[in-house]
């Protein structure tokens, strides 16, 4: 790569962008030293591109831009002594003023030399508007005697304490609910047992007062029963591929084999997809006539609009000139691919839920006659009640989604799989306590329309997610061009929807059998 003049402008932002670098899939990183007994190093992944600082006895702040890299690629023999591995890449970063010159005929940079201290004494590339900044690098192997088969651990460091408070955090919030739960169930149970007399006429309340009610008919059942075969589908390939990552299978190093088990788990979890909206049209309808018409839906609702979204990214790229754009013939392709491997299983799964499941019957006897709907303070307002139970899940795992998409968003490695498989078990354990309260409370007061209402308190932390990921992404990251903008909102889209998907059917679920639980337990005539 030719060294060559480039523009930079300087941005209002006094934000210092970080960057990265990957050679045979291992991310460049730099070395800092530890100072302790035994000077070891640690290891930052990436580097920034500048620094904000001042000259001496100039109060002023200025804008330092490195132009000049210093880069270490460390190599082994251990596998076959012909052939080397590349086992480290480390850089440093230097900000140089380079100066051209010329000697015999050909023009030459002074600073550009390997000693380290020339770098420092030639002084700081200020970013000044419209001003040349030239940009240079140099290499050096290192031979090391660190093997292949570990040339990983380093990129992990040992940041478990960093862990420990948002862990107490989700558990002290878990205690809460419990509780609250457990104190709720408790005082109801007590007051019908007091009223359960023989020659007590009563009115029914607390748990007696919603058993014909529970599985009473619902707004859009079919679409309902999508939207929880799909989160489903998204929680089996979650919790595979975490347990997987977490046992050490998938490793950050080898980039494909995670898009690849994904993808696996995927077409595996259709199965289940395509059996749960089955099964639970049946439990709401009492029979599954169409159960074709809703596999299908199930298998291609979720896919298609992550299609749509990426076809969308790949036109915006080929508006720009990218390189990056899919071209239209490989789109068709895909598309082929997908229907080809995507459909079949929710189709089976459908399939069998149609033929080996009965129609699920009420713990009781289902009304007849709507209940009247009494009249809702407006703190009991169904958006209400909404937003405040998404704050639960999302304090749950607030600093694993923000580790995590600070990772991908600056091309770093993840690798924190046994805390992020902690945090979705408690994520699972918070919403289903969180929709199991807000729940039987609306059944409680007389509130029969509860089956969407059990689905979205849940997923409400989705709306929680969307707002941080855009303030990350236009506020941390300084993503300021449309189509970088457009892209990265794209992604982020597919994973609330995904999220959303996915806590709304774990809560709903819990709330599900939860209400059939304690509503079998009072019979009635």
């Amino acid at each position: 790569m030719p060294n060559r003049p480039w523009n930079s402008k300087k941005r209002s932002n006094k934000g210092i962008m970080p960057t990265c670098r990957i050679l045979d899939d291992l991310p460049v990183v730099v070395p800092i030293i530890t100072h302790d007994e035994e000077s070891s190093y640690i290891y930052k992944l990436g580097f920034k591109v500048g620094l904000i600082g001042h000259y001496v006895g100039v109060p002023e702040k200025s804008h330092f831009i490195y132009n000049h890299l210093s880069f270490t690629v460390k190599y082994n023999r251990d596998i076959h002594p012909n052939s080397t591995n590349i086992v480290g890449f480390e850089v440093k970063a230097f900000s140089v003023h380079h100066r051209e010159a010329k000697w015999g005929g050909r023009t030459g940079l002074i600073a550009c030399e390997l000693n380290e201290q020339v770098l420092h004494l030639s002084g700081p590339q200020e970013v000044k508007e419209d001003e040349e900044i030239i940009f240079t690098y140099n290499v050096k192997f290192q031979e090391s005697d660190v093997k292949w088969a570990s040339r990983d651990p380093y990129l992990v460091q040992n940041n478990e304490h960093v862990y420990w408070f948002p862990i107490l955090r989700s558990l002290v919030v878990i205690i809460v609910l419990a509780f609250k739960l457990g104190k709720f169930m408790l005082g109801t149970l007590r007051s019908d047992s007091k009223l359960e007399t023989p020659d007590q006429t009563r009115e029914e309340t607390g748990g007696t007062s919603v058993n014909k009610d529970v599985c009473s008919p619902m707004r859009s059942p079919s679409l309902f029963c999508v939207c929880i075969g799909t989160g489903v589908q998204v929680f089996g390939m979650v919790l595979g591929t975490l347990i997987l990552a977490g046992l050490g299978f998938l490793t950050p190093l080898i980039r494909g084999r995670l898009v690849t088990t994904m993808f696996l788990l995927w077409v595996f979890a259709g199965l289940f997809a395509g059996y749960t909206s089955i099964w639970l049209h049946k439990a709401i309808q009492g029979s599954a006539a169409s159960w074709t018409i809703i596999s299908l839906r199930t298998a291609v609702a979720f896919p298609a609009a992550v299609f749509v979204i990426f076809s969308a990214q790949s036109t915006l790229l080929g508006l720009e000139k990218s390189p990056a754009a899919i071209p239209v013939w490989t789109m068709v392709k895909l598309f082929i691919f997908g229907s080809a491997t995507l459909i079949p299983p929710v189709i089976l799964g459908g399939y069998i839920g149609f033929k080996k499941t009965e129609p699920q019957k009420p713990p009781n006897p289902t009304s007849e006659l709507p209940r009247v709907m009494p009249g809702q303070p407006l703190f009991k307002h169904p958006v209400l009640v909404a937003l405040v139970g998404g704050i639960f899940p999302y304090v749950a795992v607030e600093a694993e989604v923000f580790n995590f998409l600070s990772s991908i968003l600056h091309h770093q490695f993840y690798s924190s799989y046994g805390f992020l498989l902690l945090a979705f078990f408690f994520l699972a354990i918070t919403c289903s306590l969180t929709t199991i309260l807000i729940c039987y409370n609306r059944l409680s007061n007389d509130n029969r329309s509860w089956w969407w209402r059990a689905f979205v308190p849940a997923g409400s932390s989705t709306i929680i997610f969307l707002l941080f990921a855009i303030y990350f992404v236009l506020v941390k990251l300084l993503v300021t061009k449309p189509v970088s903008v457009a892209l990265c909102l794209g992604y982020i889209l597919i994973a609330v929807s995904a999220y959303f998907l996915l806590t709304g059917t774990i809560g709903f679920l819990a709330c599900f059998w939860f209400s059939r639980l304690i509503n079998s337990t009072f019979k009635t005539d």
